[in-house]
């Protein structure tokens, strides 16, 4: 019992440096304004160290024998944590400084310089998270019995597409064993892999104490890192500059709204048009923004107004001055359908498109209006690699991954717009503001406030009672949908803000907004659809394209503003994060 306890306590350095770590960046770092992205990615990381570090600490199980092998993952931990404190510590310093005029990310690039690439801190932190994810073998510890295995690994996979914003043109030309360590970590690698031979056949622990060949250790201790290594994943991302042209861009993003436009922005990674624009092809109207979302070149487009027609012409126009793009995301709001015969949707959530309606195109017969068609089979498909994307999406497996990734890229979004002090918090505004009505009532002045239309009883529009909200109305509180999942939210805690439930499936799309809890029922049965927007069709005949909007309302005639920046900016947390997971084709 002596041994096992002594055998825990390997990893008892490596924890007390990681909280003592986490708690200095709190001190020190966490309240400066305008830090770095991947500052504030790898503070969402400690969280994860630490309860996984808890966890080798208190259920190690391997031998005596085994410690030989455990003990340079236990000391690459604590050098990493402490390669990060130093960083913190010194960045900390040198901003309380008042003689000091610079931003953090300047003093954080002269430290840096007089560190190297190796201080790099979101390398310290994804080679820290890969050392632990690493213990998780059969020799080791045991994955099964690790509840929050799948947190460990969704963090390594994140924080895996952090780029730094101080590229490598900072650093001198002779810092080479450190960018050999940068990609070595981004390849798969661990933080105590550090020291090649230049042979590639040894690796050293820094101690001598174990060595052996790199394909032998690498495929007994590390069997999944080698099936995913590739030539592709050892480039060093950082190393990509600003693109050449137009010409290299191949992700478009198109907003409708400027509240849209404005949470897509607080994602960039990296912008490059700040001093230099790429323009545009002659008779092309769009503004455009251009930068870098992880490793992809983005480009961002603010529609002229609402609609498809808005849409369309927006998009021709885009393919002009882009001839490369491969995909466009539509992103922004949506109304939602409340039941879509299987779940129960509510505000907040997220809809991604599998297809889409144009459901105010058709024929007006005497007694029915008929579409012309679904744009699946009107329109070209899009083509395999996006519906494949898709496909992955509908499986619980793929879409958890896209949850939990989505909720950090939301968070990150939220924190930047509270820096920014941006108008919008884009927080959640909770389940007691989710109210669904019946189809059938309407949203009016009632009887204590007088009103020409409303009490005509002849079911005019009141421009008046639009405008207002369900409170000033005094909208009938007994007329409301109880819901039993949206009930099981109201029990969900304190985490309920970053709960972010993905629905896939078919969107009903059109230049009319609809809101008519009646109509909405009879299309959403009639033509299978699960929400309504007014972009979608005039984009995907012109791009390929997927629709991602965020469910502000029920698409009837109560109003419920107040949920339209926090669906946004759910919205755009998912579309970054399946941007993550698309795999673009090679040129």
């Amino acid at each position: 019992m002596a041994a096992e306890s002594k055998r825990r306590d390997i990893f008892k350095p490596a924890f007390a440096t990681v909280e003592d770590t986490s708690a200095q960046y709190g001190r020190d770092i966490e309240d400066l304004k305008n830090l770095p992205d991947e500052f504030i990615q790898v503070n969402q990381c400690f969280l994860v160290a630490k309860d996984t570090l808890s966890y080798a600490r208190k259920n190690a199980t391997w031998d005596e024998s085994s410690t030989e092998i455990v003990q340079p993952f236990a000391t690459s931990l604590k050098t990493n944590a402490e390669k990060l404190q130093k960083i913190f510590s010194q960045v900390g310093k040198q901003m309380d400084d008042d003689s000091y005029k610079g931003s953090v990310l300047d003093c954080y690039r002269d430290t840096l310089i007089k560190l190297g690439k190796l201080y790099r801190v979101e390398v310290l932190m994804l080679s820290l998270l890969k050392d632990l994810d690493a213990l998780f073998t059969e020799d080791l510890l045991k994955a099964e019995d690790y509840m929050k295995i799948d947190e460990l690994r969704d963090a390594i996979e994140t924080l895996s597409k952090v780029e730094s914003s101080v590229p490598d043109s900072c650093f001198p030309a002779d810092d080479g064993a450190n960018s050999r360590f940068a990609q070595h970590i981004a390849s798969g690698g661990t933080g105590y892999q550090s020291n090649h031979t230049g042979q590639g056949d040894q690796i050293s622990t820094g101690g001598g104490a174990y060595t052996r060949t790199v394909n032998n250790y690498m495929m007994h201790y590390f069997p999944r890192q080698v099936e995913s290594m590739s030539s592709e994943t050892v480039k060093d991302t950082t190393a990509q500059g600003r693109p050449q042209g137009r010409q290299a861009f191949q992700i478009a993003i198109i907003c409708a709204l400027p509240l849209e436009y404005d949470a897509v922005s607080l994602l960039f990674d990296q912008f490059w048009d700040e001093n230099e624009s790429y323009g545009r092809a002659l008779g092309d109207m769009n503004s455009y923004t251009t930068g870098r979302m992880g490793k992809y070149n983005v480009v961002l487009a603010l529609l002229p107004e609402t609609g498809t027609i808005s849409a369309a012409a927006a998009a021709a126009s885009f393919r002009t001055s882009y001839p490369g793009l491969e995909l466009a995301f539509s992103v922004g709001i949506c109304g939602g359908v409340p039941w879509n015969g299987v779940n129960e949707i509510h505000l907040g959530d997220v809809i991604i498109s599998k297809s889409a309606v144009q459901y105010d195109l058709g024929k007006q017969y005497p007694t029915a209006f008929v579409t012309r068609d679904t744009t699946e089979n009107r329109l070209g498909r899009p083509n395999k690699n996006i519906r494949n994307l898709i496909a992955s999406f509908e499986t619980e497996f793929v879409r958890e991954r896209l949850q939990k990734s989505a909720s950090l890229h939301l968070k990150t979004l939220q924190d930047a717009a509270a820096r920014k002090r941006r108008r919008y918090s884009y927080r959640y505004p909770g389940v007691t503001n989710d109210n669904l009505f019946s189809a059938t009532y309407r949203h009016k002045h009632r009887r204590a406030q007088p009103c020409s239309f409303c009490d005509s009883g002849e079911d005019d529009f009141c421009k008046d009672a639009a405008r207002s909200s369900c409170a000033e109305l005094g909208c009938d509180e007994t007329q409301l949908v109880k819901r039993t999942h949206l009930e099981w939210r109201k029990d969900s805690g304190p985490n309920e803000e970053q709960y972010l439930e993905i629905f896939i499936g078919r969107m009903a799309s059109g230049s009319q907004l609809m809101k008519s809890g009646e109509h909405r029922d009879k299309i959403a049965q009639q033509y299978d659809v699960i929400a309504f927007e007014m972009e979608g069709a005039g984009l995907w005949d012109e791009v390929p394209c997927i629709i991602i909007k965020g469910v502000s309302d029920y698409a009837d005639s109560h109003n419920n503003d107040i949920w339209r920046p926090y669906a946004t900016a759910a919205a755009v947390a998912v579309m970054k994060a399946a941007l993550g997971r698309y795999t673009m084709t090679d040129r």
